[in-house]
């Protein structure tokens, strides 16, 4: 039998033992250098992570690695005549660094001023020539020219980019503005601007780049649409291409337009001859008081958010008077490839996993327990109400004869709300059925969430006509106390019987309204009463 020395095992042991340990020391530092789910606020001013007010508008956001990269042109010295292109960098989305000024302003053309205007700069890696490429809208005033296309390159992500070459005319006409860069599946990579063709901004174009990214080798489209448009950006989801602007209303909030199409050069949806306005939720006709710039994919091992980065010029003349210079919002997509724009003032967002959700903010807008003995701010509609003992006080429809027993209380512009009651049914008769009422206009137009013959129902009365929405089977007990909650948020409606979710449908009929109770050929009480606000 071969022997093995004591210490060669312990060894082996060792060397094992401090493997694994050291595979878990990375295992765990992979966890936690994870970046963690980070929350969206809009309407108010950015900080980086130095305290300082962000600066970067009109600007471009790539992602590399685990890292998210947002240039964006500093206009806050633009008085003093100092151009600075900042950059920001992230790995969560949500908390960014200054990384400084990273163009190199030295080597441009004399008649490159420091007083012109610039922006709508975009950032590209050239894997030809090992640069990256930022290109820019330089308004140079002294020639006249509108709008000079601008060509720098760097070494380095972070710059310093400096001067390479300027295209007087892109695409053979006059420039507007400067729109997205975008790499397709096949390497091609094209970017977006709006030209002059018959007048300011009447057009915009697609245009492939060369292969090293310093010339628009051709022209992929050229759409007129009899409107002009501003701020265009390129991406694709699924098979679609997604071509979209903001309409030109100089530094003014606008709506956002898009277009379709499964070919770059033809197909392109439109509506009229223009663009499609971008769905909105819930409606805004300015794009929650911002301008687009870019709509930014973001793939995680989860899935792809696509985020709409708009700006507000609230430090220009004629801009936005919104807090904030900056709106981040979600947008969706349904079966059809069209993107719907969700304006929610906060958001979580995590990068890693490629997952959103909304920060739902919710205000108590009404209660009532009915325990100091009244129902002050009620108003029976039909019926026979009042308070009751019924083990607390509670408020009674004490008919059972009554084919319609109504009563309401709240403010009849409510929109997105919660309402939920005790409900306690007390007699029955064919066909009775007891409820709680939401977005109430009046007696002839609501919603209603009962509880009848071993039913849970969600009907609508629309101008006097009652209709079932939804209902499935549930059984329903006499002296038993049943909790009710109807929620409303847009047209997503939603019933739940004892904090369980039992209908969920979409309905638009009704938008706002009040509260109240129905009872139907039934004597009912209620009780504990609580109307919650939902962002």
């Amino acid at each position: 039998m071969l022997k093995v020395p004591g210490n060669f095992v312990s060894s082996k042991l060792f060397t094992a033992m401090a493997t694994v340990l050291f595979i878990l020391l990375l295992f765990c530092f992979a966890n936690s250098a994870k970046a963690a789910p980070a929350t969206i606020v809009n309407n108010t001013d950015w900080f980086d992570t130095d305290g300082n007010k962000i600066n970067a508008q009109g600007g471009w956001m790539m992602q590399e690695g685990n890292t998210f990269y947002w240039y964006g042109f500093d206009i806050s010295r633009k008085a003093e005549g100092i151009k600075e292109i900042k950059l920001y960098t992230s790995t969560d989305f949500k908390s960014w660094t200054n990384q400084g000024n990273v163009v190199d302003f030295s080597g441009f053309p004399a008649d490159f001023a420091f007083s012109d205007w610039i922006g709508r700069l975009v950032v590209a890696y050239n894997s030809s020539t090992s640069k990256y490429v930022m290109l820019m809208e330089w308004n140079t005033l002294e020639t006249g020219t509108r709008n000079r296309l601008v060509y720098l390159t760097s070494s380095s992500i972070d710059g310093p980019f400096t001067y390479n070459k300027y295209d007087e005319k892109p695409g053979g006409y006059k420039m507007g503005d400067l729109g997205g860069i975008f790499k397709d599946d096949d390497g091609s990579t094209y970017i977006t601007f709006t030209s002059d063709v018959t007048g300011q901004n009447d057009s915009l174009k697609i245009g492939k780049l060369a292969a090293n990214y310093l010339s628009i080798e051709s022209t992929m489209m050229t759409w007129g649409f009899g409107n002009v448009r501003e701020a265009s950006s390129l991406i694709k989801v699924g098979s679609n291409y997604l071509l979209s602007a903001s309409e030109a209303y100089y530094y003014q909030s606008t709506p956002t337009r898009y277009s379709l199409s499964t070919s770059l050069s033809s197909g392109w949806s439109k509506s009229g001859g223009d663009m499609i306005k971008m769905p909105t939720s819930p409606t805004t006709t300015n794009s929650f008081d911002s301008q687009h710039d870019q709509i930014f994919p973001i793939h995680g091992t989860n899935g792809t958010i696509y985020v709409y980065l708009g700006d507000r010029w609230s430090n220009m003349a004629n801009g936005s008077q919104g807090v904030g210079k900056n709106m981040w919002f979600p947008v969706t997509f349904d079966s059809n490839g069209t993107p719907t724009l969700n304006g929610y003032s906060s958001w979580t967002i995590d990068a890693a996993a490629g997952t959103w959700s909304p920060v739902v903010t919710t205000q108590s807008l009404f209660s009532d327990n009915f325990e100091d003995g009244n129902a002050q701010g009620w108003t029976g509609i039909t019926g026979a109400w009042s308070i009751v003992t019924d083990a607390t006080f509670a408020y009674k429809q004490s008919t059972n004869t009554a084919t319609e027993a109504v009563t309401t209380t709240g403010n009849a512009n409510w929109t997105d709300y919660d309402v939920r009651a005790d409900v306690n049914l007390k007699s029955t008769a064919s066909g009775a059925a007891t409820g709680i009422i939401g977005r109430y206009k009046d007696n002839n137009n609501y919603y209603l969430l009962r509880l009848s013959t071993n039913q849970v129902q969600l009907l609508k009365k629309v101008n006097g006509t009652f209709s079932t929405v939804a209902s499935k089977p549930y059984t329903v007990n006499l002296n038993t106390v049943y909790n009710l909650k109807l929620s409303m948020k847009g047209g997503s409606l939603v019933g739940s019987v004892n904090g369980v979710e039992e209908l969920t449908v979409s309905d638009s009929s009704l938008t706002t309204g009040k509260i109240g109770f129905r009872a139907y050929s039934q004597a009912a009480t209620f009780d504990n009463v609580q109307v919650v606000g939902v962002q």
